[in-house]
Formats: C-alpha cells, sequence, structure tokens
C-alpha cells in the first residue's frame, strides 16, 4: 500500500517497507482484514448459508456448513459476525434453531 502521508512536495509516495511506519502497516493490514470479513460474510448470506439479525444479535447458518467446519473456522465466522453487528450475538442452527456458538466481550468465542 502506498503511503500518501510522505507523498508531500511533490516528492514520491514511499515505496520501499522501511519508508512506512508501523502505524500506517498496522492500519493498512486492518482495513484489509475488515474487507475480507465483509467479503465472508457477503457470500454467505448471499448463498443462504447464513442469515443475519444484527438487531436481535442472531445469527442462522446452515447445519452441514458449520459441521463440516473446523474449530478456527466456526470461530472466525462468529468473529465476523460480532464485527459486522458490532455487538454480541448467537448463531443457531438455520433447521433445529439450537444454539450453536456465540461471540462478544468479555468471553470472545463460546461453542456450545
Amino acid at each position: 500500500m502506498a503511503n500518501y502521508s510522505n507523498a508531500h512536495e511533490n516528492l514520491p509516495a514511499a515505496s520501499k517497507n522501511s519508508d512506512v511506519t508501523e502505524f500506517q502497516r498496522t492500519e493498512s493490514d486492518l482495513q484489509l482484514k475488515h474487507q475480507v470479513v465483509k467479503n465472508t460474510l457477503a457470500k454467505l448470506t448471499s448463498s443462504g448459508a447464513l442469515r443475519v439479525k444484527c438487531n436481535e444479535g442472531k445469527a442462522w447458518i446452515d447445519p452441514e456448513l458449520w459441521e463440516a467446519s473446523n474449530a478456527e473456522d466456526k470461530e472466525n465466522v462468529a468473529h465476523a459476525v460480532f464485527e459486522s453487528c458490532n455487538k454480541t450475538v448467537a448463531i443457531y442452527d438455520a433447521k433445529s434453531a439450537k444454539k450453536l456458538a456465540g461471540y462478544g466481550l468479555p468471553d470472545g468465542f463460546i461453542a456450545y
């Protein structure tokens, strides 16, 4: 990512890693991570595998997809929904309505 803050007085923007501050690198990483989260949720919701109601703090996921996922993937989905909704969320089986997991503060991810 170019460092436009160094592109003043008609000087070129930063083009080497050493020209980019740690803050700028972290900010860039956070923006990329946020975009990945948005893309993942968009794919899941558009395919019908995930339904989210942020106002209720609830999400329903296809149980076959959930069961086929490893623990890290399950936590990542729950965390993505949490970030998207900006509040504590519960993840439910879309067919049985059984509570599968939750994500919130201060506990983070909880699987049931």
